[in-house]
């Protein structure tokens, strides 16, 4: 198993991915809040790796949103969102900390999407 990280300092994204016989599993983990342009660049990069999964056969990944990352779900839920298309292509593969989203007050919104 090996650790990859993106061109990003920890702790923002963190790609854990495993090949074997060509399949790739992978965990994208979306840290990152939502104040500045620098997360945006952050939210993008993570959903551009999870989508280049979903679009290769055989390979299993997850985005998980955790910590304040939490905080993009209700942007990302929103169609008028410059992500939202993009987070449409990997949604059913995501999920979201439900602690972390209840101590950010985003649990609302969290819970209308139906990811768990």
């Amino acid at each position: 198993m090996r650790l990859r990280r993106t061109n990003v300092p920890p702790p923002t994204i963190c790609i854990y991915w495993e090949r074997r016989l060509s399949v790739v599993k992978a965990a994208i983990i979306i840290l990152t809040g939502n104040e500045s342009h620098a997360d945006h660049g952050r939210l993008a990069n993570g959903l551009e790796a999870a989508a280049e999964f979903a679009t290769t056969d055989g390979d299993e990944f997850l985005v998980v949103f955790d910590g304040v990352g939490t905080q993009w779900i209700p942007d990302l839920e929103d169609p008028d969102s410059d992500y939202h298309e993009l987070y449409q292509t990997v949604r059913d593969d995501a999920i979201v900390c439900d602690y972390c989203a209840s101590v950010l007050e985003v649990d609302g919104a969290v819970d209308e999407s139906g990811l768990t």
